[in-house]
């Protein structure tokens, strides 16, 4: 049940981030904030 939880934070936090890349046009920015949100969670 709890890595369902996580699964889903993951899955919103990388769709929010996605709706900011669009809008900033700054792919390799979130790209990296990105990978830092999933390795904090992750942890």
């Amino acid at each position: 049940m709890e890595s369902l939880k996580l699964h889903l934070a993951i899955t919103a936090t990388l769709i929010l981030l996605n709706n900011l890349t669009i809008r900033q046009q700054h792919r390799h920015v979130p790209g990296a904030i990105r990978v830092r949100v999933i390795r904090n969670l992750i942890h």
